[in-house]
C-alpha cells in the first residue's frame, strides 16, 4: 500500500493541486491511498472542495480539530489509526513539527524528494492548459513588441512612450495588466535591458535605452487551472550594435538547431553539452571574473507544469526526455558592456520533434 501525506497551502505546494485539482489559500491536508484521496479542508473551503475537488472524500478539518490538540497532524492521525496504517511518504519539505508528532505517535514517516514522479509526463488535459496559457502568453510578448515599436526615442537614447521615459517597471506593469486581461497571474517579469540583462534573474529597473538588449521573460500561471507558460525574447530598439547582433544570431541559430533534438529519448545532458561546445567553437566563451559569470552558464531547458521549473530538466545534471513532457529551450549569452540574449520557447516532448507552444518570431531589432 502506498500512503502519500500532504500538509500545506495548495497556493504553496503544487502537488497538492496534482492530488486533488483544488488551491486554495488555508492549509489542508491530504492522505493519498493508492491514488485515492481524502482532503482534509477548513470550514471556510469545504464546501466549494466538495463541489470541485477530485477527493474521494472531503472531511472538514474545522471540526475535526476543534476536537485535537494538533489540528492537521491530529485530523491525519486520527485517520490513519481508524484505517490500520502506520508507515506514509511525504514530500522532503513536510513540516517537521507535524512529522515529529506523527513519529511519536507511531507512525513512520518517510520523506521523499519527489512524491509524484509522474508529473513530469503531462496527460494530453493537462496539456492543452498548458498550449492554452502559451497561447496567451505569445499574445502578450506582441503586446511588448507593439509597444516597443510605438516608443519614440529621446536625446539621451531613452526610450520614451506617449511623453514619459520607458522604464522596466512600466513594461513590467504593462504585462502585469495584459496578464490579467486574459485571467493570467505571475508574481514577477522580467523586462531587463542593458547590463541588467546580463544577471538573467534581475527583473529590471530604469529607464530603457535605444541601441541595448531588452530581454523579456515572461512565465504566468493560469488563475484558475494554475498551469504555467514560459517564454523569452530579446529586442533592441533601432538597429542593434555589431556585437549584440552577433551575440543575438548565435543564440536564435543554436536555439533553433536544440529545438530540432528534442524527442522522446533525447538525453538532457547530451543536448546542454552540445548547446556548450557550440558557443564555445564559435568564440563565446564561458568564464567568471570575480563573482560575475559571463558567457552561457545556466542550463538550457527546465520542465513546466503546475511549477514553473519542475523537472525535467537540460543542463549538466539534465535527464532522458520522454514524450509528454513540456520543457523549455532557453540558450543564452550573457557578456558585461556587450549585450545580453535570451531567447526561450515552450514545446511539448513528442515521439519524432517538439511541439512548440509558443511559436512566435526571433526578431531582436523594432523600429
Amino acid at each position: 500500500m502506498d500512503v502519500k501525506v500532504l500538509i500545506n497551502s495548495p497556493q504553496k505546494d503544487s502537488d497538492i493541486i496534482y492530488a486533488t485539482d483544488y488551491s486554495c489559500l488555508d492549509p489542508v491536508a491530504v492522505i493519498d491511498v493508492d491514488g485515492d484521496v481524502y482532503g482534509f479542508f477548513p470550514s471556510t473551503e469545504i464546501g466549494r472542495a466538495m463541489k470541485v475537488s477530485r477527493c474521494k472524500e472531503c472531511l472538514n478539518l474545522t471540526q475535526l480539530g476543534a476536537k485535537l490538540s494538533h489540528p492537521e497532524g491530529g485530523a491525519v492521525l486520527n485517520w490513519l489509526q481508524k484505517h490500520g496504517i502506520n508507515k506514509i511518504s511525504v514530500p522532503y519539505y513536510f513540516p517537521i513539527a507535524e512529522a515529529d508528532f506523527l513519529r511519536s505517535s507511531g507512525i513512520e514517516v518517510n520523506p521523499v524528494r519527489c512524491l509524484y514522479p509522474g508529473r513530469n509526463v503531462k496527460r494530453e488535459d493537462e496539456i492543452k492548459k498548458i498550449r492554452e496559457v502559451s497561447k496567451k502568453n505569445v499574445e502578450v510578448m506582441d503586446e511588448v513588441k507593439k509597444l516597443l515599436a510605438e516608443s519614440s526615442v529621446n536625446s539621451k537614447g531613452e526610450l520614451v512612450l506617449r511623453g514619459a521615459v520607458l522604464t522596466s517597471e512600466d513594461l513590467q506593469n504593462f504585462i502585469f495588466e495584459a496578464f490579467l486581461h486574459r485571467g493570467l497571474q505571475a508574481d514577477s517579469v522580467i523586462a531587463a535591458s542593458g547590463n541588467q540583462a546580463c544577471d538573467p534573474h534581475e527583473n529590471g529597473h530604469g529607464a530603457i535605452h535605444e541601441k541595448e538588449a531588452i530581454i523579456v521573460d515572461i512565465f504566468p500561471s493560469c488563475r484558475t487551472n494554475h498551469y504555467y507558460s514560459d517564454m523569452t525574447r530579446t529586442f533592441c530598439k533601432h538597429k542593434a550594435p555589431q556585437e549584440l547582433q552577433e551575440i543575438y544570431d548565435a543564440v536564435k541559430e543554436i536555439q533553433i538547431q536544440t529545438l530540432s533534438k528534442i524527442k522522446d529519448g533525447a538525453d538532457g545532458k547530451k543536448i546542454h553539452k552540445e548547446v556548450q561546445n557550440y558557443f564555445s567553437e564559435r568564440g563565446f566563451e564561458t568564464c567568471r571574473e570575480g563573482n560575475n559569470l559571463y558567457g552561457f552558464f545556466h542550463g538550457t531547458g527546465h520542465g513546466v507544469g503546475l511549477d514553473c521549473h519542475e523537472e525535467p530538466r537540460i543542463s549538466s545534471g539534465g535527464n532522458i526526455l520522454h514524450t509528454g513532457e513540456v520543457v523549455t529551450v532557453e540558450p543564452g549569452l550573457y557578456y558585461t558592456g556587450k549585450g545580453a540574449v535570451r531567447i526561450e520557447d515552450l514545446v511539448v516532448v513528442r515521439e519524432d520533434s517538439a511541439e512548440i507552444l509558443t511559436e512566435y518570431e526571433k526578431q531582436l531589432v523594432v523600429d
